[in-house]
């Protein structure tokens, strides 16, 4: 909360020990940890239901079943992606509002704003990053080496 040029800050840390804006930055971290546990959550359920895919698979000697395992791993690959550009979009907003914090620039019009900024650059990042890319290119490689192997006919 910006005060008058004449004004003395109550405190040395002025605005960072105002109880609304520490509120602000709890859900902004909040967000952020959530949107990161739907991200692994994505990614564990993939592995999942993949792996039980190729099981089934093998135990029916049927490669007819491995097919279907290609549609989780786009679906949770998109959704994954999804996850990880909007945790960067908070991560984004939380980093500004810490920067008004420290430049003491933050208002009451900045309290409690939590909706960062749109795009989808993020998501476009997201989808080629390091943390997609491990994960859902071995089950894509998983699942081809499955097909051409012919293990299962």
């Amino acid at each position: 909360m910006a005060l008058p040029p004449e004004e003395k800050p109550p405190s040395a840390f002025y605005p960072a020990d105002n109880a609304a804006v520490i509120a602000h930055l709890n859900y902004l971290q909040a967000i952020i940890t959530r949107l990161a546990g739907n991200s692994a959550q994505c990614k564990t359920w993939c592995l999942a239901i993949v792996s039980a895919l190729f099981s089934f698979a093998g135990a029916l000697k049927n490669d007819n079943i491995v097919a279907y395992a290609i549609i989780p791993i786009v679906i949770f690959c998109m959704v994954d992606a999804a996850y990880l550009g909007r945790e960067k979009s908070y991560r984004q907003l939380y980093n500004s509002v810490a920067t008004k914090i420290r430049a003491g620039t933050y208002t009451r019009g900045d309290c409690f704003d939590l909706t960062p900024t749109a795009g989808t650059g993020h998501y476009s990042k997201a989808l080629c990053s390091w943390s997609i890319w491990p994960i859902y290119l071995g089950l894509i490689a998983g699942y081809a080496l499955l097909r051409m192997s012919g293990l299962l006919m």
